[in-house]
């Protein structure tokens, strides 16, 4: 399973956060923002650094195989 399946949930944090922002819940509604932007930030850049994936993914990008 890829750790990308886990996309949706910073942007229904993001999604929620622009909509606090809009009404009189600004400091929640900017933390949602921040807070979703940098998961999805994270999230992509485990799966783009290879440092979160598949062992067969692994493969197919070119990396070693197990020395062992």
């Amino acid at each position: 399973m890829s750790v990308l399946w886990v996309l949706p949930l910073p942007l229904v944090a993001v999604l929620a956060g622009g909509l606090w922002l809009s009404t009189q819940l600004r400091r929640a509604g900017w933390a949602l923002l921040v807070l979703g932007l940098l998961s999805f930030l994270g999230v992509v850049l485990l799966d783009q650094l290879d440092i979160l994936v598949e062992y067969e993914s692994w493969l197919e990008r070119g990396m070693p195989d197990r020395p062992f």
